[in-house]
């Protein structure tokens, strides 16, 4: 019984799906997933830490998903300014100060833009956040590995401590292309 709790516990930190980056997702590992519209972080997944603007190959894949109807939406515990303005670039709705890993800023962007929770997907590159906020909300979940290595010691141990999560997650059958 307890290691059944264990487990359960375990798997709201776990991914559904593992890619390199976040240009490395077709728009047919997508559809594939079953979901139409996607839930995206800001650092270390569309850009670098704190950068400004989107790497040029996020750009061109945010274009090809909008082409095929993949409807994306920006989900941040970044604040206001940056948020809005790095969303504005995009052309993207948004959440800012979103306080992953609680549900309240996932659930406040999916149903302000009428958005099924089934057909819905967080993208992100942090487990303790995107991950367990995803999980917890009851969305599928896609960790991305990051653009660069963690600069602040912080983000270092917590990379460190995501490691027996990543490889269990490895172990998963999911869609990995790392």
């Amino acid at each position: 019984m307890l290691m059944s709790c264990v487990n359960q516990m375990m798997d709201m930190f776990l991914p559904d799906y593992v890619f390199n980056k976040i240009w490395d997702i077709s728009e047919e590992d997508i559809k594939g997933m079953g979901v139409k519209f996607l839930l995206l972080d800001i650092d270390n997944t569309l850009t670098e830490h704190n950068g400004k603007v989107p790497r040029v190959e996020a750009l061109r894949w945010l274009k090809k998903l909008k082409e095929v109807g993949i409807g994306a939406a920006i989900v941040s515990n970044g604040g206001a300014k940056r948020v809005k303005a790095f969303a504005g670039v995009l052309g993207l709705q948004y959440e800012y100060s979103s306080r992953k890993p609680l549900r309240v800023g996932l659930k406040n962007i999916v149903e302000r833009l009428g958005w099924p929770k089934s057909e819905t997907a967080i993208i992100g590159d942090q487990i303790y956040t995107d991950i367990l906020g995803g999980n917890a909300f009851g969305i599928k979940t896609i960790l991305v590995q990051p653009i660069e290595t963690e600069r602040r010691l912080f983000l270092r141990i917590k990379r460190f401590l995501e490691k027996p999560f990543l490889k269990k997650a490895k172990k998963r059958e999911t869609v990995l292309r790392l």
